[in-house]
């Protein structure tokens, strides 16, 4: 395997020289201290490095953990000669955040000879020529006009050409984001300028990659084609691998994905491919509008089928071949053949590619549903779902741990995944048998701050357990009682809309409310952060990821225990296979899967070594049933009280 230049770094620096006591973040990072675990955990990553192992750390909050691994990464890179590394992140926060502070810091005091790029999919770039042609052809909706000329605009400003620096409708950017399977590569005429060729060619020069994993998994799913070749990736946010990859590495067709195919063919609105062609006979076009109105039909029949069979469920797993959706799948067959005969009759070579883009699409949905019908992958749970966006057919690898061993942890030397929360009581079992590390060295590192002095755990006693009816309403008189100790200031965290709709219908209403579904995630929490007395309802969106530090947040609120439900298609066929296997798949799977996002929830309260408050869990179980060891024995030593009363220092405002 070849690779480009290596780092240039000085050969003399050293882990002790940048996390000593009076090393070089000590004295260049302002309000830094040092930290054994950072420390612990920085040599822990590097002999991993040097000695091709895969490693696992769980590093408690406030470690410093992305500093440790960059650092070390660093060493190692220069050490081996090799230029590049991949660290893959879950959320958009972590990547701005390594891209935007850690990683300048360390080219800046330690290593400036450092080169890095944030790597995003390629739909996150404008196409030059695509906004081109759809401004010659008039492609965009009359609603959608005002889009035109603000990206028109734009394109002459941006340096990065990246959705998020634009504020236009996703119907908008589907006509002008680039598509890989019709990029004409070096023969575009806009090549130079490309945005995503420019950030491609910064990529392949960076030792250090900042990518995310649903980006990372669809570059494993493509055969390693999207990223640049390395020989160590870099897990942040580990616990997170486990559900994209059952993303990426599965199947499914959906209303959605139809339309939007059906649409960049020929639209109800008379947009698409077919009315770009100005050289098509008109009998022509009515043929093949004709074809692609029959798979539209044959669509709405078929998925209309699922969801009549679906009734009022939300998903519902499959036990054997589907019997329908054999006419949607001729039809599709069709539709792909007589757009590739128009193809063939193109005069223009970006023309021509389009096309047989197009027909490729129709392929690849043909063949996903004939998968998908026929039950044709082997060790996947085939399942049917819909909600109000969509209706589904989706196939889920059964164990994800046989096809990251194959597929990834085999084709790299050396795989470091970290996390706040990997561990249950301190045993690594679970995390390595999802993720099929079995052999992984792992290392647990506590958090540095003291929860003893700066949170407690409220347990309070009388509700009754969420199976029983009266249930919600505890739970509601409870979270009146705390917002009368806290002012607002309170996150609360539910695992179903359904009990969090039920719950702030009978929440008192002289308090502020805000809840997830009003606004989008991240209006809702800049709404919580100016209102300084509210409190902020979700589900498991706002389990993780989120960081709300200082006196703005006082107590999270856990109203049950998140144990995935057991019906759930694809948890319900894992729970089968691990029973078949003669195991236990409540305490191997079910307990430590609900520990680990518990962890994250609990992890929500103590940022930063000031913040103080109090975790409450409402769900008795907690203390009423013999697993509720394994979630408060995965905590940090906290002191459990019984009466918010005790809690008043800590919930008392700091300003």
């Amino acid at each position: 395997m070849k690779y480009g230049r290596s780092i240039n770094m000085p050969s003399e620096i050293t882990l002790k020289d940048i996390f000593g006591v009076n090393g070089i973040l000590s004295r260049e990072l302002e309000g830094y201290e040092y930290r054994d675990e950072q420390s612990i955990m920085s040599e822990a990553v590097l002999n991993a490095l040097k000695n091709e192992g895969d490693l696992i750390i769980e590093a408690g909050t406030g470690i410093g953990k992305s500093l440790a691994y960059l650092a070390s990464l660093c060493i190692w890179l220069k050490e081996r000669d090799v230029p590049r590394a991949i660290v893959s992140t879950y959320t958009k926060a972590l990547q701005k955040q390594l891209y935007e502070k850690e990683l300048p810091f360390i080219k800046k005091n330690i290593f400036p000879q450092l080169r890095y790029a944030v790597a995003f999919g390629s739909e996150n770039y404008i196409c030059l020529k695509r906004l081109t042609r759809a401004n010659q052809r008039g492609l965009f909706d009359i609603g959608d006009h005002g889009d035109m000329d603000l990206l028109l605009k734009w394109v002459r400003e941006s340096a990065q050409g990246l959705r998020s620096e634009i504020d236009v409708s996703s119907s908008s950017w589907l006509k002008v984001r680039r598509e890989s399977d019709i990029c004409m590569g070096k023969k575009c005429e806009y090549f130079s300028e490309c945005f995503f060729q420019t950030a491609k060619a910064l990529e392949r020069k960076a030792n250090i990659i900042i990518s995310n994993h649903h980006l990372y998994f669809a570059h494993v799913a493509s055969g390693f084609n999207v990223l640049p070749l390395s020989e160590c990736v870099i897990f942040d946010e580990a616990h997170e691998i486990e559900g994209v990859a059952s993303d990426h590495l599965g199947i499914e067709v959906s209303t959605f994905r139809l339309r939007t195919l059906l649409d960049s063919i020929i639209s109800t609105k008379n947009r698409g491919l077919l009315l770009g062609l100005k050289w098509i006979e008109q009998e022509l076009l009515q043929d093949i509008s004709a074809i692609a109105d029959k798979v539209r039909k044959k669509g709405e029949e078929f998925f209309n089928g699922i969801s009549a069979a679906l009734a009022n469920e939300r998903s519902r797993r499959l036990q054997g071949p589907y019997g329908a959706g054999y006419d949607l799948l001729d039809a599709v067959g069709e539709l792909s053949d007589e757009i590739e005969k128009l193809a063939d009759r193109s005069a223009d070579e970006d023309e021509e590619k389009e096309i047989s883009a197009v027909s490729l699409r129709c392929l690849f949905f043909k063949d996903n549903l004939r998968n998908l019908i026929g039950n044709e992958l082997e060790n996947y749970v085939y399942w049917l779902s819909q909600d109000n966006r969509a209706v589904r057919f989706t196939a889920t690898p059964l164990k994800v741990s046989d096809l990251l061993k194959e597929h990834v942890f085999e084709n790299i030397n050396t795989s470091v995944l970290t996390s706040a929360t990997l561990s249950v009581r301190g045993d690594f079992s679970y995390i390595k048998d999802v993720l099929g590390l079995p052999e992984a060295d792992t290392v647990l590192l506590s958090s540095p701050f003291d929860f003893s002095e700066q949170a407690a755990i409220y347990i309070p006693e009388g509700i009754p357990d969420p199976g029983d009816p009266d249930h919600a309403e505890a739970v509601a008189v409870e979270i009146d009682n705390i917002l009368a100790h806290t002012g607002g200031r309170t996150l609360v965290l539910f695992t179903s809309y359904a009990l969090m709709d039920r719950v702030s219908e009978m929440i008192n209403g002289d308090h502020n409310i805000i809840k997830q579904g009003e606004m989008d995630n991240f209006a809702l929490l800049e709404e919580f952060r100016t209102s300084g007395s509210a409190a902020l309802f979700g589900t498991y969106a706002f389990w993780q990821g989120i960081d709300l530090q200082g006196d703005i947040l006082k107590c999270v609120v856990i109203t049950k225990l998140p144990f995935a439900v057991p019906s759930e298609p694809v948890m319900e066929a894992r729970l089968d296979g691990i029973r078949a296997e003669g195991r236990d798949p409540f305490y191997e799977f079910q307990v430590p899967s609900a520990v680990i996002t518990f962890k994250q929830g609990f992890g929500r309260l103590i940022r930063s070594k000031t913040d103080r408050g109090v975790v409450a869990i409402l769900d008795p179980r907690i203390t009423g049933r013999s697993y509720g060891r394994y979630f408060l024995g995965s905590l940090p030593e906290t002191g459990i009280i019984k009466d918010l009363e005790l809690a008043h220092d800590l919930l008392k405002s700091d300003i």
